[in-house]
């Protein structure tokens, strides 16, 4: 295996995300497959890592592609990491507060949102992780 691009595992204010480049380099050495409405789910041998994407964050430092929320059962995220760090597959970076946002009221297909717009499918282009960063093989 050839050297790889480490993508990055943002965390902070008790959220944590991953980028396109880190879950290309993850479906390396672990499966991913897609979800139903989006997104990719992580299948290790310590449990499952969830990622929806995310549309409504300004890119982040370092950022490689899209951004993708984790979700995990309690120490299953920091035990497959300790392993994807160790292979350097993603390096660990800081996130930054996101900026206080109005709550939104006009949910609906129209609405600017970023919650709203993944629901009803504007803006959601991902990529296959399988393919890389940049969507291309």
């Amino acid at each position: 295996m050839g050297k790889i691009k480490p993508g990055a595992l943002y965390v902070g204010s008790g959220r944590r995300y991953v980028d396109s480049q880190a879950l290309h380099n993850i479906a390396r050495t672990h499966e991913v497959v897609e979800m139903q409405g989006g997104g990719w789910r992580i299948l290790g041998a310590d449990g499952v890592v969830a990622c929806s994407l995310v549309n409504s964050r300004s890119p982040l430092p370092q950022q490689r592609g899209s951004l993708y929320e984790v979700s995990a059962a309690h120490g299953v995220l920091l035990s497959m990491a300790r392993t994807w760090v160790a292979h350097g597959q993603l390096s660990i970076h800081e996130a930054p507060a996101e900026p206080a946002r109005a709550s939104c009221g006009g949910c609906g297909a129209a609405c600017a949102c970023g919650p709203c717009q993944h629901k009803h499918g504007h803006g959601t282009h991902e990529h296959d992780p399988r393919e890389g960063a940049g969507g291309t093989k």
